[in-house]
């Protein structure tokens, strides 16, 4: 069973229409994050000129070098542990590819008992294009390295 979050409306009506024969796909239309509510969505600065493209680096982060602070949406958050604690299962693989927000969620779940419950974790951080996250992204880099259970794994790509 995937569950798969995506914040922009534009891209959420993309997955939905790739996936509609993929009876085990899920698409919840917030971005996942720690708390639950509603917050700005950064659009990459030419995002009206290539959607497709540019959706993908969208960011909750103001502080992200392409995204145009002028040109935003207000979009769903979910509390990610809350969703995670809320399943009846637990996780094989959570992809984390949030542009900036990942620090706050890894941080979280780094602290969490939730994340036993989970055997890998796929994550891109995003320092390069938010350098004020380079000091906390590196305290997380040591930290993951400790951790026997689960897998992780802060390079992908």
């Amino acid at each position: 069973e995937v569950h798969a979050f995506e914040p922009d409306p534009w891209t959420v009506e993309e997955l939905r229409r790739n996936t509609q024969d993929l009876l085990n796909v899920k698409v919840i239309a917030a971005a996942a994050v720690t708390e639950e509510g509603v917050l700005p969505l950064y659009r990459h600065e030419a995002y009206d000129g290539d959607q497709l493209k540019r959706s993908l680096s969208s960011s909750l982060v103001a502080e992200k070098k392409n995204i145009d602070t002028a040109q935003s949406i207000e979009v769903p958050v979910v509390d990610t542990l809350a969703y995670i604690e809320r399943l009846n299962a637990d996780i094989g693989v959570l992809k984390i590819d949030i542009e900036g927000a990942e620090v706050a969620l890894l941080e979280a779940l780094f602290a969490s008992p939730t994340l036993k419950r989970i055997d890998a974790i796929f994550c891109e951080t995003h320092e390069v294009k938010i350098p004020a996250l380079a000091a906390r992204t590196e305290a997380l880099r040591k930290r993951a390295k400790e951790i026997e259970h689960p897998l992780v794994n802060l390079d992908w790509y």
